[in-house]
């Protein structure tokens, strides 16, 4: 059956109000804003304004209640498919060749170029800066972390890149930092050039994604082997290059600790330590951790999955700077830093089976540092650090990654005078036993030939040579300082190695000395003087 004709237009009035609502919900719903255009094509009807207001409805509490109550917030994307959101402030340096009409193209051309190369992956916010955002060149270069951290922590951007343009010698400069909202962290500085006005869009986009950082969840950890998952890694960019990560890639860990409500309480970051990715897979990453705390054992992960109340993500890192610089300090003392402190460099941690004969050995300066250059890619190599013979320290690190870093070791002052020590009485030993075998050999030859005062005197002074005894006590000495410094730092590991070098050397002391022994020779070269006729009388 058709649908019954209402008798009057007035009847039509509710049909085409719910159609106007239907149709502007679906214009919203699909991003065009056509509400205004189809309110003036189908204007209401004149019987329609004469009509008389509506009825209250019966039940006006429910009514305005529904009304009140708040809508409902919108749910966020799942992970791989959430894009980026990124905000472009640029800001011109003062030029008399760029006007107006040119910095507009500019901009618009930049969101049109970044667009074109990375798709869906960012929704775009490009836009000249004014007032108190413009970010000249030289304040982008004193910007550091705690400024940035004021200036955008409440930003609704998870990115955002100042760029300023400006230009030198004929050419176009520009200079971008990247803002990272997760990890709150302010990266290095990029910076480009352009001879050819034509091609500035061209090479703006480059800087701005050369300053990127890729982000990632960390969904999974066994042992070593950590599975990611990268933030938009199922929105492909349409440039291939423009890829979030590849087989080889760094990454560093952190975590953010939450509150009740959800907001940020603390950002950790995991320190020495790398995820290196072994596969990509659109959204899906698989990686292995390099940390000083697995270099013993794969079964403790150096990073963790997420838990309640805390987020475990990482930041993709790159080779941003020419060397990186390391400087060792003592834990207890940072204020004195271990100067000639030996550091070496390997691409792999040494084992009994691979003791890594390929090395870069260097000596701390007398602030501590070493400065290791960077490599053409990102790859990761262990610095090993000596103090004497004992090793301080071992920690990944990937050259020009970060400008500089600190290493805290334990103090190993009290081992290393103990060492010092130890040294001075091995030579004394070594002398001791190679004064008591020269003049044995010497009154040897004395009592052969007869000398009797040669071999008295060689025989009285063969016994003035300090004894066991005399060397252990000056080693005891040694010992009982040295300990009693490091329980004095409550170190039990310097205790232990200062132990043991004092073990080793009294253990070699009474080989070499022992009294035992040196009597029985002392007897044997009197009775062979006695044999010989040589008249040596027996003191």
């Amino acid at each position: 059956m058709p649908p019954m004709r209402p008798d009057s237009e007035a009847s039509q009035a509710p049909v085409r109000r719910t159609a106007f609502w239907t149709l502007a919900a679906l214009a919203a719903f699909g991003g065009v804003l056509l509400t205004a255009a189809f309110a003036q094509e189908t204007p209401a009807p004149a019987s329609a304004s004469a009509q008389p207001p509506e009825s209250p409805p019966e039940n006006p509490t429910v009514e305005s209640s529904a009304a009140a109550t708040p809508a409902a917030p919108p749910q966020e994307l799942p992970w791989g498919v959430r894009p980026y959101r990124v905000l472009i402030p640029v800001t011109f340096a003062p030029d008399p060749a760029l006007s107006v009409a040119s910095r507009q193209a500019f901009v618009k051309g930049l969101a049109d170029r970044l667009a074109d190369d990375l798709g869906a992956m960012w929704t775009l916010d490009v836009r000249e800066t004014s007032g108190s955002d413009v970010m000249p060149l030289a304040r982008l270069r004193e910007l550091d972390q705690s400024a940035a951290l004021e200036r955008w922590k409440t930003s609704p951007f998870d990115k955002v890149y100042p760029l300023s343009v400006g230009r030198e010698a004929g050419q176009l400069q520009f200079a971008v930092r990247e803002w990272d909202l997760a990890s709150q962290r302010l990266g290095p500085e990029r910076s480009n050039v352009c001879s050819d006005p034509r091609l500035a869009t061209m090479s703006a986009a480059a800087v701005v994604r050369d300053a990127f950082r890729a982000l990632v969840q960390i969904e999974s950890v066994e042992g070593r082997d950590v599975v990611l998952r990268i933030r938009a890694g199922e929105l492909l960019p349409p440039d291939v290059t423009a890829t979030q990560l590849a087989p080889g890639d760094l990454l560093d860990p952190f975590y953010r600790q939450l509150d009740k409500n959800k907001d940020v309480r603390r950002i950790q970051p995991v320190a020495w330590t790398l995820l290196q990715v072994v596969s990509a897979d659109r959204a899906r990453v698989e990686a292995k951790a390099v940390s000083t705390f697995t270099a013993t054992s794969d079964a403790t992960p150096a990073v963790v999955p997420a838990k309640r109340r805390m987020e475990s993500m990482a930041l993709a890192t790159k080779v941003w700077h020419p060397a990186t610089v390391i400087q060792v300090v003592p834990r207890s003392n940072p204020g004195n830093p271990v100067a000639a402190a030996r550091v070496e460099i390997v691409g792999r941690l040494p084992t009994k089976e691979d003791p890594v004969l390929d090395r870069v050995r260097m000596r701390t300066d007398r602030d501590g540092r070493v400065r290791i250059p960077a490599e053409d890619s990102t790859v990761i190599r262990w610095a090993l650090v000596f103090s004497g013979q004992a090793m301080l320290g071992r920690v990944p690190f990937c050259p020009g990654a970060e400008e500089s870093l600190r290493m805290d070791v334990i103090d190993d002052s009290p081992r290393l005078s103990v060492e010092a020590e130890v040294s001075l009485l091995e030579a004394d030993l070594v002398e001791l036993i190679a004064r008591r075998q020269v003049l044995t050999v010497r009154a040897q030859a004395a009592a052969k030939a007869g000398q009797t005062d040669a071999f008295t005197s060689l025989l009285k002074e063969l016994k003035a040579v300090p004894d066991l005894r005399t060397f252990q006590q000056r080693l005891d000495l040694v010992r009982t300082a040295g300990v009693e410094a490091a329980r004095g730092r409550k170190d039990q590991v310097a205790e232990s190695r200062i132990r043991k070098l004092c073990g080793t050397l009294a253990e070699v002391a009474a080989t070499h000395l022992d009294p035992d022994k040196f009597a029985e020779s002392l007897r044997d070269l009197e009775d062979s003087a006695k044999v010989s006729g040589g008249g040596a009388a027996r003191k």
